[in-house]
């Protein structure tokens, strides 16, 4: 199968506007796939063929009964399954881990916040060449779960626009978090009437939706009280958008459950009772199995380090002076 072309059709599948089709105006491309997921039963159709004019698909259905636009592009895709671009459920466009002298184990910040090394217009490229790698590899939608700053709305902007390609995106701008657990970049809020102020501040600036951080893997603990989380979920909801919520395991998980969260996000470890409160409640969960494992990791990692530090530390002063 030609990638390109699977690529293509991915992109041309949720009828992404502007950033995808700008070259191809309205011009019509019919795809010829020998298998087709739409996404909407658990069974492939076979000797499938799509209609796509301009930037929408106009007809689905199999060979010989969709009336194909003449003078369009032809794309055969008759060897391979074709299906709809993806979402991709939790992601952060503006960090930076992964670049040349930033990487997993560096010091410098991962996402936009005060200190960083690198200028915001730097790292706006930087997450538009994310925006578009994650293009190129099927996702046309994605969740950007806080960057820190508002950087993420003139980006989601400039692809809207067409400006640069990359796929929709749906952002939670800074996000929240106590004074007790989480990274810096996240806003801090001690208070409900705080936690109420955010929201509607956040939402001012242009997020979509609002993001908590009520748990770090690293220390356990709870970032707010439930009260203070219960006042950001009500006002979100009072506004009309959704919250999600980071609680990796135990009590934070049940708090955020108890708060009416719509979604969690990279849960680890969750007791059998919480699922079944998330199956009842019908609420949305991401989960980040690999980079919790890897953070898992780090942590003990770093428990350890300054464990031998606390035992190690007169015998290395008394040596160095």
């Amino acid at each position: 199968m030609n990638r390109r072309m699977a690529i293509g059709f991915a992109f041309l599948a949720l009828g992404f506007s502007g950033s995808c089709l700008a070259a191809e105006s309205q011009r019509a491309v019919v795809i010829h796939a020998g298998q087709l997921f739409d996404g909407k039963s658990d069974r492939l159709t076979s000797n499938q063929v799509i209609v796509i004019q301009g930037d929408r698909i106009a007809e689905v259905g199999p060979a010989g009964s969709v009336r194909i636009p003449i003078g369009a592009q032809d794309i055969d895709l008759s060897s391979a399954t074709v299906l709809p671009g993806l979402i991709e459920g939790h992601n952060h466009m503006f960090k930076i881990g992964d670049y040349p002298g930033t990487g997993s184990d560096a010091a410098v910040p991962a996402i936009v916040q005060p200190g960083t090394p690198f200028s915001a217009g730097y790292l706006t490229l930087l997450a538009a060449k994310n925006a578009k790698l994650d293009l190129e590899s099927g996702f046309t939608t994605t969740r950007d779960l806080s960057t820190g700053s508002t950087l993420d709305v003139d980006l989601r902007n400039a692809i809207n626009e067409g400006i640069v390609p990359g796929p929709r995106m749906v952002i939670t701008t800074e996000g929240m978090r106590g004074s007790t657990v989480g990274p810096r970049y996240f806003h801090l809020v001690d208070s409900p009437s705080e936690g109420r102020k955010q929201v509607r501040i956040q939402l001012k600036n242009g997020a979509d939706f609002i993001k908590i951080l009520l748990l770090s893997i690293s220390t356990g603990g709870r970032s707010m009280t439930l009260e203070e989380q219960q006042a950001i979920v009500d006002e979100a909801h009072r506004q009309g958008v959704k919250v999600a919520c980071t609680a990796r395991s135990g009590v934070a998980v049940r708090q955020s459950i108890e708060a009416d969260c719509d979604s969690l996000e990279l849960g680890i470890d969750i007791d059998t009772e919480s699922i079944r409160m998330i199956v009842e409640k019908g609420m949305f969960m991401t989960f980040g199995l690999t980079a919790n494992r890897i953070l898992g990791r780090r942590s003990v990692q770093e428990f350890q380090k300054a464990s031998f530090l606390r035992r190690s530390g007169p015998a290395r002063r008394s040596l160095s002076g």
